[in-house]
């Protein structure tokens, strides 16, 4: 029986490279730059996670809250 953990690691495996080849396409490529500072920023901050769930899911209200909760503290 596969444990929960392996099935998420593998997940969020899948989930860079689909965002690396993404990255890497010249039609998305800018957008991708421009989305770097963010990135970064979330990645520090240990939420790197977000950026790539909104990206994937179409929906960026859990990373809107979470940053904007960031602006006010």
């Amino acid at each position: 029986m596969k444990s929960a953990g392996a099935g998420t690691k593998m997940r969020q495996a899948i989930d860079l490279t689909t965002l690396q080849r993404l990255a890497n396409n010249q039609e998305y490529k800018q957008d991708f730059a421009n989305l770097s500072s963010l990135s970064n920023f979330l990645t520090a901050e240990g939420k790197g996670h977000m950026l790539t769930e909104a990206i994937k899911n179409g929906d960026a209200s859990r990373l809107s809250v979470y940053l904007s909760q960031k602006v006010t503290h």
